[in-house]
């Protein structure tokens, strides 16, 4: 796929070694109690890029009691966050329940773990909900992580045949990061919508890259394009030497994310990192786009990436 009306930005990247070695993970359980019950019994978020935020997952908290519960004011410890706050001062009467969101958003690379803190009126307060994730290194490849602002004055992004700024494509109302994410709509002359970003590197035979990138959507038709893809392509920019997409799910969801691999087969001289979005109506929002070099072994550095604008 041609990318001649994209404009396509580089950025620079830090050297990355191998991470470092990662514990057993061991998911704590939430103390049994006699008067609320939790549904999943702790969160564990996985592998989460340094500097980038998790999806949001949801707990459900059910009075097991056989009388009323008020509730306080939740708190979080560690590197979480409370996103959705329903059980805030709440009272729950016999089997009522309750929903809350918890985000996870590393600050540095190591297995990190966490607390809900839940106080009530019960003789067993405040009770603990256990949180846990991995912070891991890597590459928020977009001109500014998640797209959240303050973002510098780029060129004008492009995408063929409709040219629009970044601005455009903000969408601050909705997101799963912090502030903004990205907005496409549909339209009925069915034109491909696509955002680029490519990374010069002096890449080797092996090398490897772990992708992401969250979207949600509503009413998306089945048919066309609703994709992140990623291309190895050779110092000349003009040949494709690997490729790989990743599609998100049709019709209406939340914020999902998809994940994705690709392996250099030969030496390459620039990594392509593309949101595309080719429908005759809906509407997606995309945020939270990760590239992460896999290094080959402990003593494998990523070379640093100078920054540039590309437009062909």
């Amino acid at each position: 796929m041609r990318f001649a009306r994209s404009v396509m930005i580089v950025l620079l990247l830090a050297a990355l070694g191998a991470p470092a070695a990662q514990p057993s993970v061991v998911h704590a359980q939430s103390t049994l109690s006699a008067y609320l019950s939790f549904s999943p019994t702790s969160l564990y978020f996985g592998s989460i890029i340094v500097g980038t935020t998790s999806l949001p997952l949801q707990v459900i908290m059910k009075n097991i009691s056989g009388s009323d519960i008020r509730l306080g004011r939740l708190t979080v410890s560690g590197p979480f966050r409370l996103r959705a706050r329903e059980c805030h001062h709440t009272t729950l009467a016999p089997n009522q329940s309750c929903r809350f969101t918890v985000i996870f958003a590393p600050e540095s690379a190591t297995y990190q773990t966490g607390y809900v803190s839940i106080p009530h009126d019960a003789s067993s307060s405040p009770e603990s909900f256990p949180l846990s994730g991995y912070g891991i290194p890597g590459t928020n490849i977009l001109l500014h992580p998640n797209f959240d602002p303050p973002i510098p004055k780029p060129l004008p992004w492009r995408s063929s045949p409709v040219r629009f700024t970044l601005d455009y494509i903000w969408d601050c109302a909705i997101s799963v990061s912090p502030f903004c994410s990205v907005r496409f709509q549909g339209s009925p002359w069915n034109y491909e919508q696509a955002i680029s970003q490519a990374i010069w590197r002096n890449g080797k035979i092996g090398d490897r890259y772990l992708f992401r990138l969250s979207s949600r959507a509503y009413q998306i038709p089945p048919g066309g394009e609703y994709k992140v893809e990623v291309e190895l392509r050779d110092p000349s920019f003009e040949q494709v030497l690997a490729s790989a997409a990743v599609s998100f799910n049709d019709g209406t969801h939340d914020f999902e994310r998809v994940t994705g691999q690709i392996k250099a087969t030969m030496y390459y001289g620039w990594i392509v990192f593309r949101i595309v979005f080719q429908k005759p109506s809906g509407v997606a929002w995309f945020d939270n786009a990760e590239l992460i070099p896999i290094p080959l072994s402990r003593h494998h550095k990523a070379k640093g990436l100078k920054f540039v604008w590309r437009s062909k």
